[in-house]
């Protein structure tokens, strides 16, 4: 039983966010197609490894009706890897005080516990979300330019700078090739959706923001063919003159050649909630604590074990030189065996 005169009831807490945490996590699985799950390959370790397979090296080849011809056939293999990738252990610690709920925000324990279960299971999601962006970027960046568009200038001059655009965006889309017609899910800042939006002849501006709902209405919110999840807290580089925004464009499980999703994500320790009272003052102080564990791997890339480390900070995290390329074809064929582009603008 919750203390007498307070707000807050930890089991409805903890139940909300538990249904939100799985409902948001199922959409970027099954709806969007920008994760698929391997929780069964966790196990107490530091890094999940995960076996994944590249593409057929040749196709079909001639054959000869006539019995008279003996060139060889080119085999074709496809190369299997062990792509290795980090545990992250996340936390955050919340704080606040008991007072009567009709009186301070007109909402009964019920509703208010209910809502702070459902803002941890946000928060969790865009955590997880944040970390995959600060990955994908760096593991675009150390492709080089076959995986890499950036028209940025360090310039405070707004007419010399490059913002965001249709153009641009099919620019960097194109580095993929043919493979560009699968690139159908992208993170950006809202100042790159805001110049997106600006200079498109789409009459429709719908956002699809990580704070608001992961997923609403049985939908993605779609603009020039790719659905976009965009929040002001993606991170941005700071130039000499001029701020400069990254977005990552990626390719869902649904349009990739080889059934994969642009990341794999293993579930190590679920969404855990601790709670307390602090006695002692004229008002209860509650203090919750969600801890999450998970890995998240791109694809056709791996985690630099020696040098990266387990647990990583963020720092190292988005250290492009520790993403190493997980297929020997993967600079050489330029974008076969990598899952999206980079995306560099003012």
């Amino acid at each position: 039983m919750p203390p007498p005169n307070t707000l807050f009831i930890p089991t409805t807490a903890r139940s909300h966010s538990e249904a939100a945490f799985t409902e948001m996590r199922f959409a970027l699985d099954q709806e969007l197609g920008l994760i698929d799950n391997f929780d069964d390959l966790m196990g107490g370790g530091d890094y999940l490894h995960l076996p994944r397979h590249g593409r057929f090296s040749a196709g079909f080849d001639r054959v000869d009706v006539t019995g008279t011809l003996t060139t060889a056939i080119t085999p074709s293999t496809m190369t299997y890897k062990d792509q290795v990738a980090p545990v992250l252990h996340r936390s955050m610690l919340m704080e606040f005080y008991g007072v009567e709920p009709e009186r301070a925000i007109k909402l009964t324990a019920e509703e208010f516990s209910a809502e702070i279960g459902r803002q941890i299971a946000v928060e969790a999601i865009l955590t997880m979300i944040l970390d995959l962006y600060r990955i994908a970027k760096a593991a675009f960046y150390t492709v080089g330019t076959s995986h890499r568009y950036s028209p940025y200038v360090d310039t405070a001059v707004v007419g010399n700078q490059v913002t965001m655009s249709a153009p641009v965006m099919q620019t960097a889309k194109a580095l993929m090739g043919d493979n560009q017609m699968m690139l159908d899910l992208g993170i950006m800042h809202s100042k790159q959706w805001s110049d997106l939006t600006k200079s498109s002849i789409s009459s429709t501006y719908n956002v699809f923001n990580i704070m608001g709902d992961v997923y609403k209405g049985g939908q993605f919110r779609e603009l020039l063919g790719t659905s976009w999840l965009v929040d002001d807290r993606i991170p941005t580089d700071a130039g000499a003159s001029a701020t400069k925004y990254s977005a990552v464009i990626l390719r869902s499980r649904k349009n990739a050649n080889t059934g994969n999703a642009p990341f794999a994500m293993g579930l190590q320790r679920p969404l855990v909630i601790y709670d307390q009272h602090v006695l002692g003052a004229q008002s209860i102080k509650f203090q919750r604590q969600p801890e999450i564990s998970y890995a998240l791997c791109p694809f056709g890339k791996a985690w630099d074990v020696t040098g990266g480390g387990a647990n990583p900070s963020t720092v190292n995290l988005t250290n492009a030189t520790l993403w190493l390329d997980a297929y020997a074809s993967a600079v050489a064929s330029g974008h076969r065996e990598v899952g999206g582009v980079l995306l560099q603008t003012n």
